[in-house]
């Protein structure tokens, strides 16, 4: 634990831009709402080999949102259920289920479908808010993070220093 919030920090105050970090934040939200083994991951895997996204934020991000996403499973199936029993769309759904390429989607799983509502939902806020929360942390926070005690004192700790890099060991 200690050894994440020391490198979700290290990550913050570095020079990588804020975008590759917000980016991994909401592609990180989008792979861990879908289902594992689904092409709404293989997208977001397509989408982090082409475009610059920091994998440590990705991993950091998937993994919690993965924890959230397991407690809030019958949310996201009552989102899938509601959505797949729209009547409005009934039409549309059948033509595609028709087709066998988007059966490939499994869109007619309501968790899947829940997911992906959700994820499409949240991406574009996710992504925004992170990078401005990225920046305002690196305009504000960081300096005044930088020069309070605790701060000092636990850089300078070398207990902490010995349990982070034990478990940089592990992981």
């Amino acid at each position: 634990m200690i050894a994440t919030l020391s490198k979700v920090f290290r990550l913050l105050s570095s020079d990588i831009e804020s975008y590759q970090l917000s980016l991994g934040i909401s592609l990180g939200i989008v792979a861990g709402l879908s289902p594992l083994l689904s092409i709404q991951s293989l997208c977001v895997l397509f989408i982090i080999i082409v475009l610059k996204v920091n994998l440590s934020m990705f991993m950091i991000s998937l993994a919690l949102i993965s924890l959230i996403a397991y407690l809030a499973d019958p949310l996201i199936v009552s989102i899938g259920q509601q959505v797949l029993a729209m009547e409005s769309l009934n039409e549309l759904f059948t033509q595609m289920y028709n087709s066998g390429l988007w059966r490939l989607l499994n869109f007619n799983n309501t968790a899947a479908m829940g997911s992906l509502v959700i994820s499409a939902l949240s991406f574009l806020p996710a992504y925004f808010l992170s990078l401005l929360l990225i920046k305002k942390y690196r305009l504000v926070i960081e300096k005044h993070l930088k020069n309070s005690r605790l701060f000092r004192w636990a850089s300078q700790s070398k207990i902490l220093a010995k349990a982070a890099s034990m478990t940089d060991k592990v992981s």
